[in-house]
This record gives C-alpha cells, structure tokens and sequence, in this order.
C-alpha cells in the first residue's frame, strides 16, 4: 500500500493491474505467494500491480485475471455467470 500507479500506463494496464490486486486479496495471496503459484516473483506481481512494468500475454495468461474480468450480459439476462477459466488459486 501507500505504492502509487504510474500515471503513463495505459487504461487496460491499469484495470488489469486492480483485477489482479483485487482477486490476489480476495484469494488471502500475498505477492510471493501468487507469484509462486504463477511461476513469477512476487516482485514481478508487484511491478504489475503498480503499473511500474506492464503484463506481458505470458503473465496475464498465467495469473488468469485477464479471463476473470466482468463479461457483459445480454437484455434478458438478470446475472451474468463466471467467465471461465477463472483462476483456481
């Protein structure tokens, strides 16, 4: 906390980076922990989560928060299910 966004990222970088601080924290995952579940550090969860480097395809693929983002819902539909895919961890 108390870590500020860099304000020359790009939208999408900077939702993807509140989508996976947002399912890290509901999930109880420290940095480490999920970097270790993904493959990465920690330090490289956090440099995307603060926006100081961008996700490449191979870490959003692999921390799954890009498939977890809010999916759209038809006229007549009250609830839209889970994208799926939606991390496990």
């Amino acid at each position: 906390m108390g870590q500020t966004k860099k304000t020359s990222s790009s939208p999408a970088a900077q939702y993807f980076a509140e989508v996976l601080r947002l399912l890290r924290t509901a999930k109880a995952l420290s940095q480490n922990e999920l970097g270790d579940l993904m493959a990465y550090s920690g330090a490289a969860v956090s440099a995307v989560e603060t926006c100081a480097k961008p996700a490449t395809d191979e870490f959003s693929g692999a921390s799954g928060a890009r498939s977890a983002a809010p999916r759209p819902c038809g006229p007549s539909t009250s609830t839209c299910s889970p994208a799926p895919g939606v991390p496990t961890w």
